[in-house]
This record gives structure tokens, C-alpha cells and sequence, in this order.
């Protein structure tokens, strides 16, 4: 079952789905492990569940060293796509080359800030910020930050002025997490969870009771990022959802705020009978440093269903075992092109 409100955001979050933005604190005050909140819609108090079964296993890792061949091919394989005719495409590679190719990716972003598609100039205007692009400042960013401009598009220039230091609109980001469109409410609940501004968690609180439950999720996100436990305990909640795409959004956003004692709620999922939340759960133990779920991505990469090799090809990025180099080689020759653009954002994440 796909949630109507819900399945809109994961598709618009796309790469952007734990992708380095995790803030690596710890709570203060707090010590052990989490405790687990009763799963939403079902599950009878006093009966012990049955021991569940055992992922896939994790072959020891072999010590290779950077294929900065491969690099090459996925460095160019990505820039090809941002050059694509298909929008979605343009704004993935941005993304991609914001996680893996450093310095090499400013002319590529800086072009994107420019695109004729929302989409892409508000994937660009995000990478700004997250790579601390100055030469973006003022000029297009002030810009694309005009209320004439799209909304989602304005999110994304008001977050990269706002982490560039200049914060006289980052009250027209919270602004804007009461928009009419779920959508840029989304975005900008995640953008202003990036800020740190101090009015953040405050203008956060306000959004938990949102209408929507995608953007509630998102809000989630955003908290606990920001070392929310409340909203932590929500996101694990999310876990249980009746809702294959919230379950997903959840297990993927936990792993956000770089907790490690997550583990313990995020390893079950390795076993899930949804090949793509087993895949995010891979992707999210290798987010908090466990390659505990390589085994069920090198399954994953050999899945006939392109969703699944997608997915598996991002958690072999977060994993960060140089050994997956061969199996995204391969994966950068695929029939599907999701799956090609995929493989060759990992390799630049992981030999970067």
C-alpha cells in the first residue's frame, strides 16, 4: 500500500534521503539504549515476538584501493546527466556531484541555479548551501529568493543565503513552511532543520500537527536532526506504519541525526519482507557506520526489479566498503538509466 499524501514526498526527496546532511551529536543527558514506543496499529502487550530471521551474510571486506578509473567514468557518466533533457535527471546529478565530487562540481551547480525547470534550480540552490558556494552570493541567489520566484525554488536560495551567513529571509523560510503547497512545506520544514537558525525548532514544533502526513514526517526529520527525541520516538513509531512508504521515509530518517543506539530499531528492517525498505535499511546502518546490511545490497544489486538496484547501489555509497567498487561498475552499465545515475553517485561518494 502506497499512502496518497506520502508517496509525493518520497519521490521528491529522491537522493536527497539521508544524504550527509546527518548531524553526527549526542544527546546530552541520555545514556543506553533507546526504548521502543508500542508499534502504531497493532502489537499485544506481554507476548515476546519470535526471533526474526537473519540477513543476509556480510562477506568480510576486502582491502582494494580507490578505482579513480572508475571515478572517472561515474564523473562523467553524472555530468552527461546534468546535461539530460529530463529535469528529474538534472537535479539527481546536481545532488550527486553535492555528495561526491567536490570542488569538481561548482560549474555544474552554479549552471543549475540558472535551469529552466523549479526543480533544478532548487536542487542547485540546496547544493550551494551545503558546499558553501560564495560565489553564488548575491547574485543568482538573492535572486531566486524574490517572492516572484517559485516557492520551492525560493526554499532552497533562502537556505543557501541563510547557511552563507546572511540571515535577513530566514523568517520568510519559516514563512514558508505554512504554504499551501505540501510540497514546499516539505522542503522547507527540511531546510530549516539544516539552518540551525535558532527560531528552527520553535517554527518545527509548530509544523508537527501539519495536515499533511508527509510533511509530519519530514518535520519529524527535521527534529531529530536537531536532537529531538520526541520526534525520534515518532519516526520509530513511522517504523510500524501500515504504509510501505512511510515505513521506508522512517527507517531512512532515523539514521539522520548519526545516533548510533538507533541500531537497534533500524536492524530488524534488514529483513523486511519489502525489498526496498531491507535495501534503506542497508543504507541506513551504513549511514551510522555498520556494513551489516551488505550483504542484503549485494542482493539487492542482483534484483530484476531497477527500484531495487537503485537502492542497493545507494547503500553500497553509505556502506563505504571500497570492495562494492566491481558490483557498481556493473551497475553503471545498466539497461535503466535510474539505475546507471545511481551506481556512478555512489562511486563518487565512495572514492571521493
Amino acid at each position: 500500500m502506497t499512502h496518497p499524501k506520502t508517496k509525493a514526498l518520497i519521490a521528491t526527496l529522491g537522493l536527497a534521503l539521508g544524504s550527509g546532511h546527518a548531524l553526527a551529536q549526542v544527546l546530552p543527558g541520555e545514556t543506553g539504549e533507546l526504548v521502543q514506543p508500542e508499534p502504531m496499529g497493532g502489537g499485544e502487550k506481554g507476548v515476546t515476538p519470535s526471533q526474526p530471521p537473519a540477513p543476509p551474510v556480510v562477506p568480510a571486506e576486502q582491502r582494494v584501493p580507490r578505482d579513480m578509473q572508475l571515478r572517472g567514468e561515474a564523473l562523467q557518466l553524472v555530468r552527461a546527466a546534468a546535461r539530460s533533457d529530463r529535469p528529474s535527471f538534472r537535479a539527481q546529478a546536481i545532488e550527486a556531484l553535492q555528495l561526491g565530487a567536490g570542488r569538481d562540481a561548482d560549474a555544474t551547480i552554479l549552471r543549475g541555479l540558472r535551469d529552466e525547470e523549479p526543480i533544478v534550480r532548487f536542487a542547485a540552490a540546496m547544493a550551494v548551501g551545503a558546499l558553501d558556494l560564495r560565489s553564488a552570493y548575491p547574485d543568482p541567489l538573492l535572486r531566486l529568493a524574490n517572492p516572484r520566484e517559485d516557492a520551492q525554488v525560493r526554499v532552497g536560495a533562502i537556505y543557501a543565503t541563510t547557511v552563507l551567513g546572511d540571515t535577513r529571509l530566514t523568517d520568510e523560510l519559516a514563512a514558508l513552511t505554512r504554504h499551501t503547497s505540501e510540497t514546499v512545506r516539505g522542503s522547507a520544514v527540511l531546510a530549516l532543520g539544516l539552518t540551525d537558525a535558532p527560531s528552527a525548532i520553535e517554527v518545527l514544533n509548530g509544523r508537527r500537527g501539519d495536515p499533511s502526513p508527509a510533511v509530519r514526517l519530514q518535520t519529524y526529520e527535521a527534529l531529530w536532526r536537531l536532537g529531538d527525541v520526541e520526534a525520534r520516538d515518532s519516526l520509530i513509531s513511522g517504523m510500524f506504519s501500515l504504509y510501505p512508504d512511510e515505513e521506508l521515509f522512517c527507517t531512512l530518517a532515523l539514521a539522520a541525526n548519526g545516533d548510533r543506539r538507533v541500531i537497534v530499531h533500524i536492524r530488524p528492517k534488514l529483513t523486511s519482507e519489502y525489498s526496498y525498505i531491507a535495501l534503506a535499511a542497508s543504507r541506513a546502518m551504513g549511514q551510522l557506520g555498520s556494513d551489516e546490511g551488505y550483504g542484503v545490497a549485494l542482493q539487492g544489486a542482483k534484483s530484476e526489479d531497477p527500484q531495487d538496484r537503485s537502492l542497493a547501489a545507494f547503500a553500497f555509497g553509505d556502506i563505504g566498503r571500497l570492495d562494492a567498487q566491481p558490483y557498481l561498475g556493473q551497475l553503471m552499465t545498466d539497461a535503466d538509466p535510474n539505475v546507471r545515475l545511481a551506481a556512478a553517485s555512489a562511486v563518487l561518494k565512495l572514492t571521493q
